[in-house]
């Protein structure tokens, strides 16, 4: 939303994962028993923390509305999440984008179907 409301034509995605291993309906409310192995860190949710779970397709849902959005606008989200497993956005790899090589994504599985 922020960069959409502050004009940029391109966003890059970066840390996208949309991937967790969890157990229960998504948005349920969870206590951290052990060490958290979905995030970078395993203290991200530690033992005693409460969260929610992911609602991976609600979130896809969303992620289509403002890719909709953007594109209509005659803008671009691009995701160069490393193994990234987000299917709507198209995909560009990181190394491309930020060390000099080709800016052209290759299309999501989403839009392939459309």
């Amino acid at each position: 939303n922020l960069a959409y409301w502050m004009g940029c034509s391109d966003s890059v995605l970066i840390g996208v994962d949309h991937y967790f291993e969890q157990v229960g309906r998504p948005n349920e409310a969870q206590m951290a028993t052990e060490p958290d192995r979905n995030h970078f860190a395993p203290d991200y949710f530690g033992p005693g923390t409460e969260w929610n779970l992911a609602d991976l397709n609600t979130s896809e849902i969303a992620y289509s509305i403002a890719l909709k959005q953007y594109e209509s606008a005659g803008r671009r989200i691009i995701d160069a999440t490393v193994g990234g497993r987000c299917p709507v956005f198209p995909r560009a790899h990181y190394r491309n984008l930020f060390f000099g090589e080709d800016l052209q994504p290759t299309p999501s599985p989403v839009a392939a179907q459309q």
